[in-house]
């Protein structure tokens, strides 16, 4: 279950960045016409999400590495 948190969670998150990028290449294509106000606010909101939603879960892989105390972790960088 932890590696699916690790790995799996950012994985899944960057398909979903990527589909919404291609999604938005797609629709400029076809409706070119219909630029700012035929669908492009719900994909910018998705791209927004997918990059809270990255950050959320950059921070807590990173807490969770310096919880189990794995090597290059919070705990080793801020003994400065």
């Amino acid at each position: 279950m932890k590696v699916l948190a690790r790995f799996g969670v950012p994985a899944v998150l960057y398909i979903y960045l990527s589909a919404m990028v291609l999604r938005y290449i797609l629709r400029m294509s076809f409706y070119p016409d219909q630029r700012w106000f035929g669908g492009t606010i719900p994909i910018f909101f998705h791209w927004v999400l997918a990059a809270f939603l990255l950050v959320v879960a950059g921070f807590h892989r990173k807490t969770s590495a310096a919880q189990a105390g794995v090597p290059g972790n919070l705990q080793q960088n801020q003994s400065t």
